[in-house]
């Protein structure tokens, strides 16, 4: 069973008793990212929101998190950044801040196209940014990126109508 072209399914078997087969579960590996088949429901839920009407990484990252009702979601988002579920509550709260190479797993977890996770990677540095000048960078590259994705939005919106 393939859910995407790009995702690959694995049954898993538990052997129990006179050595019949029962399925447990099955398993989607996107790009060395193991995700439940709810996790990879919720990974496409999130690749259909427009992630552009985010201005803060930190926000994003909460909100995706708490539309998840998914048992265990954190923790995938945490395995998939490449850091331990403590730490990724830690960045949740502010106290920490997690790396590009984290950030561009949670991207890749969350199957984003190129164009949307430029946009998450340069959330995330405005949210590092330790100078107002740096901010001030950022914030007109997020503002530049967030006015290109909607003008592209409104002329595939017209081509299509049409």
């Amino acid at each position: 069973m393939v859910v995407a072209s790009r995702l690959i399914a694995l049954p898993v078997y538990v052997y129990i008793l006179n050595l019949q087969l029962w399925p447990l579960s099955v398993y989607f590996v996107y790009d060395q990212t193991v995700m439940s088949p709810c996790h990879a429901e919720k990974a496409e839920e999130l690749k259909q929101s427009d992630v552009f009407q985010f201005k803060s990484f930190l926000t994003l990252l909460g909100s995706a998190v708490q539309r998840s009702s998914t048992r265990g979601y954190r923790t995938s988002l945490a395995q998939a950044a490449g850091c331990q579920p403590t730490y990724l509550s830690q960045a949740l709260r502010g106290n920490v801040n997690l790396t590009p190479d984290q950030v561009h797993g949670i991207c890749r977890f969350w199957q984003l196209d190129p164009i949307s996770t430029e946009y998450v990677l340069a959330l995330q540095q405005f949210d590092r940014a330790g100078t107002q000048d740096l901010k001030r960078f950022y914030k007109t590259k997020i503002d530049s990126m967030s006015k290109d994705h909607g003008t592209l939005a409104k002329q595939v919106g017209a081509s299509s109508g049409t």
